[in-house]
């Protein structure tokens, strides 16, 4: 991959680091799929946070954050198998941090950014963003799984 679909190292840690809020300060209610705006204070640099839910498996749900609309630079998942590129698999929750020259393709345990494995939805999306440096977070409204 080349162009805007591939990011350096150097340039994942530069934007990870910038001080990020939500473009609209609205509830966060984790109920049903959305996409809202990030953007860091002082560069004006956008990214997309998505959140998606099983339909038959409601525990099943992705927090997925994205930079130029394609490159995504962090995603937790719930549930689910992922195999990494050598070969590593992780069953049940992981998540993928951006990796040069591999984008998404690798996963990790969820204690690389501060998640349990028994916290719920809410609790992980607060993990979530603070390990995106995510300041001003509007309230997150919790719901059954």
């Amino acid at each position: 991959m080349e162009g805007k679909s591939m990011i350096t190292t150097k340039e994942y840690d530069y934007i990870m680091k910038l001080k990020k809020e939500f473009e609209e300060n609205d509830q966060i209610i984790l109920n049903k799929k959305w996409s809202r705006n990030i953007v860091a204070i002082d560069t004006k640099d956008t990214f997309i946070l998505d959140y998606n839910i099983g339909t038959i498996k409601l525990e099943k749900y992705t927090y997925n954050k994205r930079y130029r609309n394609t490159i995504i630079l962090l995603r937790f998942d719930s549930f689910g198998r992922h195999t990494n590129p050598d070969g590593k698999v992780f069953d049940g929750p992981h998540v993928h941090i951006y990796r040069e020259n591999y984008g998404d393709k690798y996963a990790y345990n969820v204690s690389e950014i501060g998640i349990n494995t028994d916290m719920g939805k809410s609790d992980v999306l607060e993990k979530f963003l603070q390990y995106c440096n995510v300041v001003n977070c509007p309230i997150i409204e919790s719901t059954l799984f």
